[in-house]
């Protein structure tokens, strides 16, 4: 622990701000991200230039507000001026600004919106994303030793899934497309007789087209493609089952996948899943 909060105190003292008197803005996406690995906090991203008047708008509505830099509290918040900073802003295809994107650790895009964004748009944004993601990062972190490592790629996938899980909107729709970029990643470096780990890996992208609400497609499919599924995956296959009934709200469905998930092994994790969409 102090190992760790020395190297977070280096990384303060080298670390450069924009010269504006009440902000707290990095301008180095690669301390952003250093920061943003040491604080699991996502990256927020404000791509400028000193002669974009929507810009200079946005930081007198906006990023000034006390409310907007109270949310920003939970973000590595970087300013990245495009003149100076044209790989960057060529790195992630930015056409116009203002531009805000949110990030994980690694630099990932998880949203974009280019444009002058008033008060409300940016606090709803950023309390959507305000999300501790120390789960992901310690899965990424494991995945960076060997990239082509196939458990590795569905851990991170799972981690992204079950934030997904959990929230909803714009977020939502981000952290399960990354789950999915992942999923493939695994399918990827699968060797093709690992039935076992195929069939989950595929079970775990239907759950993902539950999650964005195609709950009647995903269920043709299950019964359809996955008459007999494995053991192991018995517990998955069963709440995919039980999410896409209960969002259809066939009660009388739900109940009987309840109630069946319950004599299977290992079905801790999906009865905690179970009491959340219960709880909501």
């Amino acid at each position: 622990m102090n190992k760790i909060i020395s190297i977070l105190l280096l990384v303060l003292m080298t670390i450069p701000v924009t010269s504006k008197a009440n902000s707290n803005w990095m301008t180095s996406l690669e301390d952003a991200k250093k920061m943003s690995k040491l604080l699991n906090k996502p990256i927020l991203i404000d791509f400028w230039a000193d002669w974009c008047a929507p810009c200079k708008k946005m930081d007198w509505d906006v990023w000034d507000n006390d409310e907007i830099k109270l949310l920003m509290d939970n973000f590595i918040p970087v300013k990245i001026d495009i003149d100076s900073n044209r790989s960057v802003s060529s790195k992630y295809n930015v056409r116009g600004i203002p531009n805000v994107m949110i990030l994980d650790s690694w630099g990932n895009q998880l949203y974009a919106s280019v444009g002058y964004k008033n008060k409300q748009y940016i606090s709803d944004l950023l309390t959507s994303f305000s999300l501790n993601i120390t789960s992901i990062n310690r899965a990424m972190f494991i995945l960076e030793k060997d990239p082509e490592n196939v458990f590795s790629n569905l851990r991170v996938a799972l981690k992204f899934q079950d934030v997904g899980f959990i929230i909803n909107g714009d977020s939502k729709q981000s952290f399960i497309k990354r789950s999915n970029y992942y999923l493939k990643n695994a399918i990827k470096y699968t060797d093709k007789e690992d039935l076992i780990t195929l069939e989950k890996i595929e079970l775990l992208k239907l759950l993902n087209k539950a999650y964005f609400k195609s709950y009647k497609s995903v269920l043709k499919k299950l019964e359809k493609e996955f008459k007999d599924v494995e053991t192991k995956n018995k517990g998955l296959y069963l709440f995919i089952k039980y999410y896409c009934f209960s969002k259809l709200e066939l009660e009388s469905d739900t109940e009987k996948i309840h109630k069946e998930i319950l004599t299977i092994e290992n079905n801790g994790s999906y009865l905690k899943k179970i009491n959340f969409l219960l709880e909501k």
